[in-house]
Order: structure tokens, then sequence, then C-alpha cells
């Protein structure tokens, strides 16, 4: 038993490539623990493709009910980032960011439902610093900027019709960094 578990080990640390053990560790996973606070599902998966440079996935999920009325707010995107000292070293970070949402709400009273829908997608750059410590564990601080350019606003209310509206007008506002994590 005990030779099976050994086995067990070494073949899933070989696998991945030593996980936690190995002195290059491709993976961090984190999240912003204030959207967490609020319900907000979010992840960053970053992946190391070069000694400066990771991409990640991010994903965002938020379904609140305030009154009668349900929002959900889905968002997946991408991140490059550079780090100026090394991948998954403390120091000064760069990040391209690129983001698609979609937002919906629907909302029922005595007359009816309405429902509605939305998308915008989002192009920035972010820049701070992050902190990586011996346990494996991280923190990301930093802002930037970004364009984001919203898509048609669809409406159908309770009777049946239905209405739209394009949003022409790009918007640029703040972009706030701020993630714990875990790197492996």
């Amino acid at each position: 038993m005990k030779k099976s578990l050994i086995a067990l080990t070494t073949a899933a640390l070989l696998a991945t490539g030593g996980s936690a053990f190995a002195a290059d560790q491709k993976f961090n996973v984190s999240t912003n623990p204030f959207s967490l606070a609020i319900g907000i599902i979010n992840a960053q998966v970053d992946y190391k493709v070069h000694d400066k440079i990771t991409v990640a996935p991010t994903f965002y999920m938020w379904n609140p009910k305030v009154g009668s009325t349900e929002f959900g707010f889905m968002g997946y995107g991408a991140r490059v980032n550079y780090h100026s000292k090394g991948a998954y070293q403390s120091g000064l970070y760069g990040s391209g960011v690129f983001e698609y949402s979609t937002f919906s709400a629907e909302y029922t009273d005595f007359f009816g439902t309405a429902t509605g829908e939305a998308s915008m997608t989002l192009f920035g750059a972010a820049g701070g610093y992050q902190w990586f410590w011996d346990n494996n564990m991280n923190m990301k601080l930093g802002m930037g900027y970004g364009l984001a350019s919203a898509g048609d606003l669809k409406m159908t209310y309770g009777d049946g019709s239905a209405a739209s509206a394009g949003a022409t007008i790009p918007s640029f506002g703040l972009i706030f960094d701020l993630t714990v994590g875990y790197k492996f």
C-alpha cells in the first residue's frame, strides 16, 4: 500500500511538472477578494510562457437579485502580463487586457416581465506592483486605463413589444487591479 501511494504521488508530480515543488512553476491562480465579498465569482489563471511573460484567461460571473429584478453578469477574456523581474517574482508588472462581457436583467411585477440584454468589449492596459512570498501566495495591486465599446441594448416588455438601442460612443475608464493568488 505504501509503495503504491509513493508511486502514485511520484507519477502525479511528474505529470504536473513537479507542481509546487518545481523550481520553474508554471501556473498562478488568482482572484479579487473584494469581488468575492459581494458575490462575484472571478478567477484568473496565469500560465508562464517565457521568463518574464505570462498569459491568463479570465472569467467572472455575478447573478444578484435586487427586489424583483434579477441581474446576470458574465465575462471572459485574456491578459498578457510582463513581469519586470521575472514571472512569479516580486516587482513591477504590466498587462494588456481584453474582456467580453454580457449583461442581462429581468424585472417582474403584476403587469408581466420585462427583460434586457447588452454586451461590452474592453481593451486596456494596467500595471502596478506584485508580491510573491515563499509560501507560494501572492498579491497584485495596480491600475490602468481601458476603452470599452458596448453592443446593442435589447429590451422585451411584458406585452411582447421590443426595443433596441445602439451604443455608438466608446467609453474610457479606469481599471483597478487587485488580486490574491497561489502559484504552483
